[in-house]
């Protein structure tokens, strides 16, 4: 069974490969905010679609509900933390 496993391991699957170059060209939702928008923004979820800040509201449902009705593909749900808050791991 260990060797099957070693198999399984050492192949190199294409379709994984593609969706990393993929991942690797899309921006994520915060990159595309300059630092004055993050402050603007702090607390809030955001819906940003082509690039551009579309939809805001403190409830991540409306915007998610606002980006699903969004004819187009290049659509990111993001949120922005209050900076009073500590995230703990």
């Amino acid at each position: 069974m260990a060797g099957r496993k070693e198999r399984l391991l050492k192949q190199d699957s294409p379709n994984r490969s593609m969706a990393e170059k993929e991942v690797a060209k899309r921006p994520s939702g915060l990159s595309t905010l300059t630092p004055e928008e993050m402050v603007e923004y702090e607390g809030q979820c955001l819906g940003i679609v082509n690039g551009k800040v579309k939809f805001v509201s403190k409830d991540a449902n409306t915007v998610i509900k606002a980006l699903l009705a969004e004819k187009t593909q290049d659509k990111v749900f993001t949120s922005i933390p209050r900076s009073d808050i500590a995230l703990v791991k």
